[in-house]
């Protein structure tokens, strides 16, 4: 074989790879932990919340603790965070300016949080998933 037919072929493989890649959205490049309080975490649990309590069928809930949180590394954003969510005294629908605190020995549910985000560096939520 020859060497500029060598040369090309490779080329084209590179190519071709790179191409894949960019194209893969979820591309992985690692996972980073985030710290719980910063204000980024905060507003997107915030976010997460009003999602989770418009899926809600009864009752209204509203946080209790930050478990853990994280950032996928990827060329969307894709945040993993663990909360605990506590059930509120409010059914719905509430009324609106309705104060909803949690009862005595109210429910406390875990939940994992996924929101994805259109692009890294970017604001708006494209999904949001609870687990």
């Amino acid at each position: 074989m020859s060497k500029p037919l060598v040369i090309a072929l490779v080329l084209a493989f590179s190519v071709s790879v790179l191409e894949s890649a960019g194209t893969t959205k979820k591309f992985l490049l690692g996972n980073a932990d985030l710290n719980v309080t910063s204000p980024a975490v905060m507003e997107i649990v915030r976010y997460a919340t009003q999602e989770y309590n418009k899926r809600s069928k009864d009752h209204i809930y509203v946080l209790k603790d930050i478990l853990k949180a994280s950032r996928a590394t990827t060329a969307i954003g894709v945040y993993n965070i663990n909360v605990v969510l506590v059930e509120t005294k409010c059914l719905k629908p509430v009324k609106k300016n309705k104060l909803c605190f949690p009862g005595e020995n109210a429910a406390e549910k875990k939940v994992g949080l996924t929101v994805i985000t259109n692009a890294i560096g970017k604001d708006e939520v494209t999904k949001v998933k609870f687990d």
